[in-house]
């Protein structure tokens, strides 16, 4: 039922061993699956919100692990998009680990339209976890700043979920559009590759 590639299976099975009930009152409501299934249409039936909240009480440590990293994503009130592509220069062009895919170049395989994102492996984990490069995997079509979790649902192609909020994927300030309150962070990410040259960032607001 949730949505594979690369998510934490450590915050799958706690689902599975914490909130049984409430997964499968949610399998059997297709209303629910919706907000499970890429590209569905999500109304949050009280199904979804049940779920919601054991997520959230019994297995937050291991569904929404802590960060260290506080720097707020830009949003669209901030000029930031969805599905903008690569504007400036490739910054993953010697990243180490694997790169199946790029996050700011979709193909035809592995684009929005199709329900699928190109992001992280694995997914939904606090900053400093093991970091095996990218791949393209199921999402949903959350929007920047919109919440964002393997309840929630994962976000749009060109996004990535960090600290339960989707954010904008960047290689350089050109990226993340002519706002000077938004630049393109790189820390996030060098905290997975574990390299301090890496450049691909996160579109956030100036502190």
């Amino acid at each position: 039922m949730f949505p594979g590639g690369g998510v934490n299976p450590t915050c799958v099975n706690c689902l599975r061993n914490n909130c049984c009930t409430a997964v499968d009152d949610c399998a059997n409501d297709p209303s629910c699956t919706a907000c499970l299934t890429p590209g569905g249409y999500c109304t949050h039936p009280e199904t979804h919100q049940t779920l919601f909240a054991c997520a959230h009480e019994s297995c937050g440590e291991f569904c929404y692990p802590s960060s260290t990293y506080a720097r707020k994503p830009a949003c669209q009130g901030d000029g930031i998009s969805d599905l903008n592509g690569l504007i400036g220069e490739d910054c993953l062009a010697s990243t180490s680990g694997s790169l199946a895919c790029h996050p700011l170049k979709p193909t035809y395989i592995c684009n929005y339209e199709v329900g699928s994102s190109c992001d992280v492996t694995p997914r939904l984990r606090a900053s400093g976890a093991s970091y095996s490069g990218f791949s393209c995997q199921p999402s949903a079509r959350l929007h920047v700043c919109e919440p964002c979790g393997l309840v929630e649902g994962l976000c749009h192609f060109g996004l990535t979920c960090v600290n339960n909020q989707c954010a904008r994927f960047c290689c350089s300030q050109v990226d993340c559009g002519p706002n000077p309150a938004v630049e393109c962070d790189p820390t996030y990410f060098q905290a997975f590759s574990g390299s301090a040259t890496g450049s691909l960032g996160l579109c956030v607001l100036k502190e």
